[in-house]
């Protein structure tokens, strides 16, 4: 978003109007990260411009939400790529692509893994069940 569309969210021109498509950053500014089949939905049900009213609706319908659980979605990565205690195996990174009908070349196999190590996602600081050609440090 760039600071003209900001400068318009909080016009007091615009106090009981806003555009549609200001909507998700007025969505995130409140904390909330619709999808964008969310907004899609809203730029359908409202049209190009909302009212204050229907603004609060949607920021109220969306404190009703649960929060992200993160820790949930960290353990379900882990899980899919078998990382325990600092042991991973290459092939369960190219056999989780593969599962998803995605093949994936070698060289990007390699790219992957130092950018999942070096990000420090995931720490190897155990014995590798494979080598690699990168440093783990």
């Amino acid at each position: 978003m760039d600071p003209i569309n900001v400068y318009r969210i909080f016009d007091p021109r615009h106090i009981n109007r806003f555009r549609t498509d200001d909507l998700e950053a007025i969505l995130i500014l409140h904390g909330f990260y619709p999808s964008r089949d969310e907004i899609q939905q809203a730029k359908e049900k409202y049209g190009p411009k909302i009212t204050r009213t229907q603004l609060e609706d949607e920021v109220s319908r969306y404190r009703k939400k649960p929060p992200i659980d993160v820790d949930a979605h960290l353990d379900e990565i882990k899980e899919l790529l078998k990382v325990e205690l600092g042991h991973f195996r290459r092939e369960n990174l190219v056999n989780l692509f593969a599962s998803q009908k995605v093949p994936i070349p070698e060289e990007k196999v390699n790219v992957l893994l130092k950018g999942i190590c070096n990000k420090g996602i995931i720490e190897l600081r155990s014995r590798l069940l494979t080598t690699f050609p990168f440093s783990t440090d």
